[in-house]
């Protein structure tokens, strides 16, 4: 099986910037193959053969092929650090924790930015996105409580759960949601901005700023 990492991503979804945040990171290098989301090329036949699923990101390693940004972030630092690393550690443990985390990004943070996002997107009612917006409270209140107990979601270190929920954080800020609540949030993000990767992630929220007919911050 050939070495070469093959990462098809849409640079204003905010799972691709993860992955790619993480190639930066991890300093390894890939060849990033745009499909663009917003023309529908996830649905073309090419690309529903490496992922049935159609959506962003996808990886391919030769023959193998993976959906889900979580599972190809695990994937990448099991298979380019097999000595393992603080991104996430072989203590089953530490690593459990940092699957918890990323689990909460997938099944609640996520989901309910996303909502948001579709709010937007389908041009539904100012009260529709206010409610959207409102769920997302007690789930940025909970994220506050992580970061009461760790520097990072979870532990002192940064972690893939960390990478996994950076885009989606700024993009909570770029839209214009108050986040002067959440100090804890703030001071990790600004963290955050300094790891390898970051212009990748201002570049995607321009993008999908756009997409969303929003005008950046300045």
């Amino acid at each position: 099986m050939t070495d070469k990492l093959n990462i098809y991503c849409f640079i204003g979804s905010l799972p691709s910037r993860a992955v790619i945040i993480l190639t930066k990171v991890l300093d390894i290098p890939v060849e990033l193959n745009a499909v663009n989301i917003l023309k529908g090329e996830q649905n073309s036949y090419w690309y529903k053969k490496i992922n049935p699923v159609m959506k962003v990101p996808a990886l391919a390693h030769g023959y193998f092929t993976l959906s889900e940004s979580r599972a190809i972030m695990a994937y990448l630092v099991d298979t380019k650090m097999p000595g393992g690393c603080g991104l996430y550690p072989k203590d089953p443990r530490k690593r459990a924790k940092v699957d918890e985390r990323l689990f909460f990004d997938a099944t609640t943070f996520f989901p309910k930015v996303s909502s948001i996002l579709q709010a937007y997107m389908k041009n539904k009612s100012e009260c529709d996105r206010k409610q959207a917006i409102e769920d997302l409270m007690p789930v940025l209140k909970t994220m506050e409580e992580f970061l009461s107990e760790t520097e990072y979601f979870a532990c002192n270190e940064m972690t893939i759960a960390d990478i996994s929920m950076f885009p989606t954080v700024t993009t909570v800020y770029d839209i214009g949601i108050d986040l002067s609540k959440f100090p804890k949030l703030i001071s990790w993000c600004q963290k955050m901005q300094k790891i390898p990767g970051n212009d990748i992630n201002e570049a995607g929220g321009k993008v999908l700023l756009e997409a969303l007919g929003m005008k950046p911050k300045l």
